[in-house]
Formats: C-alpha cells, structure tokens, sequence
C-alpha cells in the first residue's frame, strides 16, 4: 500500500512540475505572439485575397512590420467591426488594426499609436443622375448607406435628419446605390477609390468631399498598455524615418 502511495504521489509530482512546464510555455509563447484583431471587409485598410484566402491590407502590413521589428509572431483574427472593441477590452486581442479613427470618443475607451495616415477625408457618392451635392443638408430625409460602425457612420449619426442605411462593406453599399435602393453612399476617400478602381465604375457617380473631415488611422490597444503603445510608436518612428512607411503606402494608393 506504502509503495502504491509513494507511486502516486511521484506520478502527482509530475504530472503537476508538466502543468508547470506547460503554463510557463504557454505564458511564453503568448508573449511572443501579437494578437490583432482587425475587420476584412474595409479595403485597402483590410481585406480577403480572393487567390490566397489570406487577410491583407495597407492596416495588415503597417501591423505585420510590427511586429516583426518587435521580434514578435503574428496571430490575425478577422470579425465583425463592432467586436474589435469588445475583444480588445476583454483581453482576447492585443491590437486593432482596421482603419480605425482615434476619435475623443474612443480615446476614452482605448489607447492609440500615433497615426500612420492623415488627411482622408469623408466622401458622399450619388448617382451620376441625380443632382450634384454641394451640402451635407440636400441629404435631410434622404437613406445614406454608411459602413457599421465606421467614422462615415459616427458622423453622419449626428444627423437625425438622415435615414442611415448600415452595411458591412463598400461592395454593398454601391450595389445597393446601382439598385437605387439608397440615395447616397458615405465612406472614406481612400477605401472608396480603391473599390472604384478594382470596379471601373467611376464615371457612373458623382462625388462630393464634406468639408472638415479629414480621418487619420492608428493603431489601437488597451486603456492600461502603455508599454506597447510606446514600443509600437518607437517602431513607427523607425518605419518613418527608414522609408518603410512610405513604401506600404505606395504599395495601397496612398502617395
């Protein structure tokens, strides 16, 4: 009986130094890898290579850059736009890279890098049949598809006078416009020149810039992160100063 219980409590021993070894691997391994959680439906900041089935965008390689001069390994987990905020404050994801806007509201939720990208401004695209827009009040009592919880849709909101139309992507909100099952369209400027050019749709809209709206992108983290907001800035400095920014913007139709 002594000998069974020595053998037990050997086999306990192990078992328990092996849970140890595996917790300690696991720690290790989780600190090595940068969760990002990001939205691929929002081109060219994230989206799905149709060939590869691989998530890519101009956001994807600011964040892959990063974490490569951070000695890290990349984990990208795709989700619905409205998640990533949910997710990144549960602690199931470290970064949101997803064209996202640090606007004063989300700054009182979450920490940003500094931005990578300024000066894309708000674009309503109209039919090239109805009247030109020279005012964002010609659209009072109008529906206005916006991409779910985007900065179109954060500011068009303050609008009660629109009927907001929330889609998930520009592909639906322009289907819906040739449809004419909505009057107007609002997006960025840079998401909706790369869908346009992709499409050879151009000359069937018309466009107008609403003034005083001009996004910047960063990065996104938790509230208490400081460290990694101020390793991620370090890098983007780095990236700036060496040219390698420049180069992912070229590569999207940014410069």
């Amino acid at each position: 009986m002594k000998k069974i219980n020595a053998i037990l409590a050997c086999m306990f021993a192990i078992s328990g130094l092996m849970f140890v070894r595996y917790m300690h691997t696991l720690k290790s391994c989780k600190e090595n890898t940068l969760i990002v959680g990001t939205s691929a439906d929002y081109p060219p900041y994230a989206t799905i290579n149709l060939e590869t089935n691989e998530i890519v965008g101009f956001d994807i390689d600011i964040v892959r850059q990063v974490a490569c001069r951070l000695g890290k390994k990349i984990e990208l987990r795709d989700m619905p736009f409205n998640y990533l905020m949910f997710d990144l404050y549960l602690g199931q994801i470290d970064v949101i890279a997803a064209g996202l806007t640090p606007d004063e509201d989300r700054k009182k939720a979450v920490l940003f890098s500094k931005p990578y990208l300024t000066s894309d401004p708000l674009i309503i695209v109209t039919k090239k049949d109805q009247p030109p827009l020279s005012d964002i009040t010609q659209l009072y009592g109008k529906s206005v598809a916006v991409n779910t919880g985007y900065t179109s849709d954060m500011f068009l909101s303050k609008y009660s006078e629109i009927s907001l139309v929330r889609l998930k992507a520009t592909a639906d909100a322009i289907m819906a416009l040739q449809a004419n099952s909505i009057y107007a369209f609002a997006t960025s400027q840079s998401s909706l020149s790369l869908f346009l050019s992709t499409q050879k749709t151009e000359h069937d809209f018309q466009f107008f810039t609403i003034p005083t709206t001009e996004d910047s992108y960063a990065l996104a983290y938790q509230k208490n992160n400081e460290k990694l907001q101020q390793q991620i800035d370090d890098v983007l400095d780095q990236m700036e100063h060496d040219g390698t920014l420049q180069k992912i913007k070229k590569k999207w139709g940014f410069a």
